[in-house]
């Protein structure tokens, strides 16, 4: 036996150790700091008007979480009615909490106005990460939120048997759930039934990374 081939050998293969390990602190740090400076409104992650929010992948098994607003007048909300204008709560309206904003597209014609948040989670990690989230919709004069095709929440119906309160509380739709690996649309119908319409949601996008001692199973989060 070739003792000191194997040692030799051993030898490498603790640098090759070291390295990684420098590395992926390093990569972790790096992400960590990132999100930090992302972080000073509010605790959330303030994502570019780039059409979708992209979940990265997990680092090196640090074991954080981050937390991506998903509110209107931050997220990229998108309409098929048109272009997304910020406007300011008509009287009667819920008043947001700052950053979030009333948001508007198309007209002011009695109908149905779609609004849609793409979130896209990788399929493929070494590690994988666990997303879920929660919010609250309000719209002029009732909404119906989706994620993907199930129905996560509608407007609820008043005292007075009419579902047309949803721009005020306490008509908000509290929504929340998980979400795997894929492309998802978190998608919301408004329903206009006068002459003024608009679309509010305060929510968040909570993306958490296990610790590299206990990983999580990339099929265990249930899929919509």
């Amino acid at each position: 036996m070739n003792t000191a081939l194997i040692s030799k050998t051993h030898r490498v293969n603790q640098m090759l150790v070291g390295i990684l390990a420098i590395g992926c602190s390093f990569l972790g740090a790096a992400h960590e700091a990132s999100a930090q400076t992302f972080n000073a409104s509010r605790g959330l992650v303030k994502i570019p008007k780039q059409g979708a929010i992209n979940v990265p992948c997990c680092l090196c098994g640090k074991g954080n979480s981050t937390i991506i607003d998903l509110s209107t007048g931050v997220a990229p909300w998108s309409s098929p009615q048109g272009a997304i204008s910020v406007i300011g709560a008509y009287p009667g309206w819920k008043t947001p909490t700052a950053p979030t904003k009333w948001i508007y597209a198309g007209t002011n014609a009695v109908g149905n106005y779609t609004y849609n948040l793409k979130i896209n989670v990788p399929k493929n990690c070494n590690i994988s990460p666990k997303v879920s989230f929660m919010g609250t919709g309000w719209g002029d004069n009732n909404i119906t939120v989706r994620m993907d095709d199930r129905v996560l929440g509608t407007t609820a119906v008043s005292s007075s048997g009419q579902a047309n309160y949803g721009f005020r509380d306490p008509y908000g739709v509290n929504v929340n759930g998980s979400i795997g690996g894929g492309s998802h649309t978190l998608s919301v119908t408004v329903r206009n039934d006068e002459d003024v319409t608009g679309f509010l949601f305060d929510g968040k996008l909570k993306i958490e990374c296990p610790s590299s001692d206990n990983p999580y199973n990339s099929g265990n989060s249930p899929i919509y």
